[in-house]
């Protein structure tokens, strides 16, 4: 597996993925889908420790072999029960977005997101990643000071994946600003607070 970029292992990705997806590379001729899943999941790994590292054209070059892959492609795969395994066109436009939210761009963040809204993940893949990027969708509003879209779309990743969100320190993050900004809670947002264990 990847190192995972969530916990501050940037060095490590930047080294190891490159290197994986030389070894990797499909042939075009001969290649199955699940080795150009693999391989555009690599490039996209390369492209979140990239953006992470401020290295613009190395995460847009990462981001340009995972759109080929996936376009190639053209269907969802799914080559194990994890997020990181599930790769598709819409895969890429999540990380697209993830890119535009952490250069702070929430208006792009939300135009990505609009290409994709309607989109469901096949069983067994996927539904990780989609709520990661909800989240930040989440992020795009709340920086566009629409607080009650923001809390309505973390009430519906809360919805979708009640013990996953718990977990996540970024919805944590988030709900902690709207608190900040806010002078009165609406008991919807205090029950949120509460869920996310986010002290008020």
């Amino acid at each position: 597996m990847c190192p995972d970029t969530t916990r501050g292992r940037l060095a490590d990705v930047a080294e190891l993925a490159p290197r994986w997806a030389d070894d990797i590379e499909p042939r075009i001729s001969r290649a199955r889908p699940e080795e150009w899943a693999v391989w555009g999941g690599l490039q996209l790994r390369i492209g979140a420790a990239s953006v992470r590292d401020n290295h613009k054209q190395e995460a847009a070059d990462a981001l340009r072999m995972a759109h080929i892959a996936a376009v190639g492609l053209g269907r969802e795969v799914i080559s194990a029960p994890d997020y990181l395994r599930h790769f598709e066109p819409v895969t890429v436009t999540h990380q697209r977005a993830e890119h535009a939210a952490i250069q702070r761009r929430p208006d792009r963040v939300l135009r990505l997101h609009s290409a994709v809204r309607e989109w469901v993940p096949a069983q067994g893949g996927g539904k990780s990643g989609r709520c990661r990027h909800l989240l930040d969708v989440v992020d795009a509003h709340l920086r566009l000071r629409d607080e009650a879209r923001c809390v309505r779309v973390l009430q519906q990743v809360r919805a979708e994946a009640p013990q996953w969100i718990v977990a996540q320190r970024y919805a944590q993050d988030i709900m902690g600003r709207v608190i900040e900004r806010r002078r009165t809670l609406t008991p919807e947002m205090r029950e949120l607070a509460d869920a996310l264990g986010v002290p008020l």
